[in-house]
Formats: structure tokens, sequence, C-alpha cells
């Protein structure tokens, strides 16, 4: 009977998470806004394009930024578009073709300078991403260190976990 109760336990368990998970993708998701315009792809760069703005302007208010460190924050939001643009261009499924034409040492090389591109990218992000820590209070520190965690737990999707807005 012991047994009986756990299993049933369980299973009412995974049913509830398995309803839970169906709500949350029942709203419509942001690229299926696009779908209906007559070039998709302009449309969700555009959306793109206001949601690392209102975003960068969101952490800019929040982190209360003085004149002193406007000069390192701009660097890091550069780079930190950059940083977008790279992680982007990495899914460019355009490329799948040429790839399949090519020879497997030839691929690898491909992939390999795509990766020290990205590694590159990255050291300079880290560069303005320090020069930019340095002249933050702990206070800022503290705010910046939330917002940098809660975007790279959710990488690769068009939202941080402070910005999901549902037209």
């Amino acid at each position: 009977m012991n047994n009986l109760k756990k299993r049933l336990t369980l299973h009412c368990a995974a049913l509830g998470l398995a309803c839970f998970a169906l709500l949350a993708n029942a709203q419509e998701p942001s690229s299926a806004r696009c779908k209906d315009q007559p070039n998709p792809q302009e449309c969700r760069k555009n959306r793109m394009e206001k949601f690392h703005a209102s975003r960068d302007a969101r952490w800019h208010e929040e982190l209360k930024i003085t004149a002193a460190q406007e000069p390192a924050w701009k660097n890091f939001v550069e780079s930190m578009h950059k940083q977008n643009a790279l992680h982007k261009e990495s899914f460019n499924k355009s490329g799948n073709a040429e790839m399949e034409n090519m020879s497997a040492p030839d691929r690898l090389e491909k992939v390999l300078a795509k990766m020290e591109k990205r590694q590159t990218a990255m050291r300079a992000h880290l560069t303005a991403l320090k020069a930019l820590y340095t002249t933050l209070t702990p206070e800022q520190q503290a705010i910046l260190n939330k917002h940098l965690n809660d975007l790279t737990h959710h990488r690769g999707q068009l939202h941080d976990k402070q910005s999901v807005k549902r037209n």
C-alpha cells in the first residue's frame, strides 16, 4: 500500500509538471509575432534591437551610472552587443551547405577559426567588463552581478528574467 501511495504521488507530480510546462509554452513565442510580416527576418532584427536598447536603458537606470562611469558603460554595452552578434552568427544556418561539402579537416579548421574569433571577442568583452567593474560602487557591482547572472542562465533566449513582456 505504501508503494502504491509513492507511485501515485510521483505520477501526480509528473502530471502537474507536464501541465505547467504546457501552460508555460502556451503563450505565443516572440518569433511567431513576425511570421505574418512582409519581411520576418527584418521584423525579428528590429524587435531584438528594441529589446537590447530597452534592456540597456533599464540597466543604466538601475545601476545609476554617473557621468564619470559613462565611458566605461558605453564600452561595456558595445562589447556586449558584439558578443550578441557573434553568438547569433554562430547559429547562422546559411553556412551549413558549404560546410557539408568540405573535408573533415577543413570543416574542423573552420570551426576552430570561429571559436578563436569568439574567444578574441570574449577577451575584449572581459576587458570592458573589468574596466566598468572598477568604476562601480559595491552596490552597483551587486546589481550588475545579478543582471549578468540572470542573462547568462538564459543565453540563447530572447529575454532575461526581468524583461519578459508579452504583447
